[in-house]
């Protein structure tokens, strides 16, 4: 018989949370132009961003050759409106759709929720299985 000051018997719980990504993606009308995808404890800083508006600039090259004209919508966190990033834009020659700050629904909005419910069925065993769906 177990007295007050016996402590319980630890039972740890099998990980519960697999590996995360962080998905980096840019899209048009006509679907996904770029995407990447980062590891969990990656940060998207102004260096990584400008890097990433780089791609997808070659990639709309690459794709969407008919495009002229390009403009850019994103919202106002540090990576998007560092003095970097906006020289990487302006040296791409993209022109800047201004983002409410207090918009009632984000842009990304339904792509996400998409995505989410797509996710919601599906199990990874690998980086290479989650690239393989995206």
């Amino acid at each position: 018989m177990g007295g007050a000051s016996e402590k319980p018997e630890s039972d740890p719980k099998p990980d519960l949370h697999q590996k995360k990504f962080m998905l980096s993606v840019f899209w048009d009308m006509e679907g996904v132009v770029y995407w990447k995808l980062l590891d969990s404890k990656a940060t998207v800083n102004a260096i990584k961003y400008s890097e990433q508006l780089g791609k997808v600039n070659e990639s709309l090259k690459k794709n969407r050759a008919s495009k002229s004209k390009i403009v850019l919508i994103h919202d106002n966190a540090r990576p998007h409106v560092a003095k970097l990033t906006r020289s990487k834009i302006n040296s791409l020659v993209w022109k800047l759709l201004a983002h409410s700050r207090y918009s009632p629904a984000p842009f990304d909005y339904y792509l996400f929720r998409i995505m989410s419910n797509e996710l919601a069925r599906e199990h990874f065993d690998s980086e290479e299985a989650v690239k393989n769906w995206l």
